[in-house]
């Protein structure tokens, strides 16, 4: 029984560590895919301001993550540059930053551990007005936020109560215009009844004139007919009369079916009249609604023109800080070189002093005045060698840092670079799309 309790006491202290590890690694992996999931946030309300003041553009990772290491951009694509504040490497790039926002804005360094990269804007102006940016390369996520500007009035106080009511006035405007494309888009649509009714209105007067006209010729017709009744009636029947008689009926029958015959004609041109009137009218319509898909395709040709616009002027923007780090790659490389030669003979020499120095005490007894001096020589030129070789090493170490950051930097723009030619193609390829179709429309239409 001992010899048991010692096989398995082994095997239970193995499993007890063991499991503790296992569950440490669960924990860290479901902290790992908490942080994975973090989202870039930002208020879809407007942020209202006043001329003069300092206010914040929200936005923040969620969960919390720290971005105290992560790249970030806030841009307005409307402008040129389009840079408002760039963070790369814990450095701010004043060097690509808009004339108009310089010394203006800021990011709460203490507060990018927590998630929070939100922009602080000092001294508001006019110009200020628009869309914003925020990008995270590494996690390619974008968040937008706008910007509106008022103006200060001397009766109001200045506090944030003028920003929160400016912001009904904003949504009452709203409302009014809903109200009145409302209304607009009621009275075009009572208006189209109302010409239809008329025309309809007017197909039934037309209809009961042309009954009206026939009943009134079959009257006529027939009062020939009757004097010639009467005239019998009276006592002069006589063979002529009966057969004047019958011809008269034979040819007010046959005036009657021809009368018919051309009523039924007339009647029928009046409906392909109406029929004509109402594919034309059918017509119309469509063309309209051609001419208004073509107007929106162009429209959006257009958008996607300045977007395309946008995307190759960030292409050339990536392209000439990427030749300069390119250019000082291959400097750094040249210069890399060189060092390593240099601390290639100084190798050389050192090892050449070693061997004279193992030479000279093994010739010790023979001269041991000369090589008192010799010794001396040759240690000092040992000895700055030596230095020589540590402070080029150093130079070495430099370059070699140097060179990787230039190299992180290459391979960040490189990135951005790409991305912006891939959403260019993208964008042409929209374009080519959309000319297509309304070229198609276009033909269709005409």
């Amino acid at each position: 029984m001992h010899h048991v309790k010692d096989r398995l006491s082994p095997n239970l202290q193995l499993g007890v560590p063991s499991l503790l590890v296992f569950h440490i690694l669960v924990f860290l992996s479901s902290i790992s895919s908490c942080r994975a999931q973090s989202q870039l946030t930002a208020p879809s309300q407007p942020v209202v301001a006043v001329v003069g003041d300092d206010i914040i553009l929200p936005c923040h990772l969620r969960p919390a993550e720290d971005a105290s290491n992560i790249s970030m951009e806030w841009t307005r694509p409307d402008l040129e540059p389009r840079f408002v504040h760039v963070l790369h490497d814990r450095k701010e790039l004043l060097s690509l930053q808009h004339p108009l926002y310089r010394e203006r804005t800021s990011l709460f360094i203490d507060e990018l551990k927590n998630g929070n990269i939100s922009l602080k804007l000092s001294k508001v102006k006019p110009a200020d007005e628009g869309k914003y940016s925020c990008f995270i390369p590494k996690l390619s996520q974008e968040s937008t936020v706008k910007l509106v500007v008022g103006t200060f009035f001397p009766d109001q106080p200045k506090s944030s109560s003028s920003s929160g009511s400016s912001v009904p006035v904003i949504i009452i405007g709203l409302i009014v215009g809903v109200v009145f494309i409302l209304a607009a888009v009621l009275f075009v649509c009572k208006w189209r009844k109302n010409k239809l009714e008329n025309k309809k209105h007017n197909n039934d007067e037309e209809t009961q004139r042309v009954i009206e006209y026939n009943t009134k010729s079959n009257e006529s017709e027939k009062e020939p007919l009757l004097e010639v009744v009467g005239q019998t009636d009276s006592g002069h029947v006589t063979p002529e009369t009966v057969e004047n008689l019958n011809e008269m009926e034979t040819q007010t029958a046959n005036n009657v079916q021809t009368k018919e015959d051309k009523e039924e004609t007339e009647f029928k041109d009046h409906e392909t009249e109406v029929q004509c009137l109402m594919d034309e009218e059918k017509h119309r319509e469509e063309v309209k609604t051609e001419r208004e898909t073509l107007s929106d395709l162009d429209m959006q040709v257009e958008k996607l023109k300045k977007i395309l616009k946008t995307k190759e002027r960030d292409e050339k923007i990536y392209e000439k800080p990427l030749s300069r780090l390119l250019g000082q790659k291959k400097d750094k490389e040249k210069q890399m070189s060189e060092l390593r030669k240099q601390l290639e003979e100084v190798d050389r020499q050192r090892e050449e002093t070693e061997k004279k120095l193992q030479e000279l005490v093994t010739q010790k007894e023979a001269a041991e005045k000369e090589k008192d001096q010799e010794d001396r020589e040759l240690l000092d030129t040992k000895n700055d060698l030596e230095r020589q070789k540590t402070e080029l090493q150093k130079q070495l170490d430099k370059m070699e840092t140097l060179m990787e950051r230039i190299k992180n930097e290459i391979i960040v723009l490189t990135e951005k670079k790409m991305k912006a030619t891939k959403e260019k193609e993208e964008v042409v390829k929209k374009v080519e799309e959309l000319e297509k179709l309304k070229n198609e429309n276009f033909k269709t239409a005409s």
